[in-house]
């Protein structure tokens, strides 16, 4: 079974009730700007779908 990015990303949402991982806060590192929480809700989708992958040998997010 796989999933759309928009779904997975849905899930980590949700489960952060209270805003406190996936934050808007402005980071600024190497002369570019970016919001933490956009940063680890992409690196949170990494490591889904890798570690989904290591264990099922199938992609989760197409």
């Amino acid at each position: 079974m796989s999933y759309s990015a928009i779904d997975v990303a849905r899930y980590f949402l949700k489960i952060d009730e209270s805003n406190s991982i996936f934050t808007d806060e402005l980071i600024n590192k190497n002369n570019h700007n970016f919001y933490k929480g956009n940063a680890l809700l992409n690196k949170y989708l990494f490591f889904a779908q890798t570690l989904y992958f290591v264990k099922n040998k199938k992609i989760i997010i197409f």
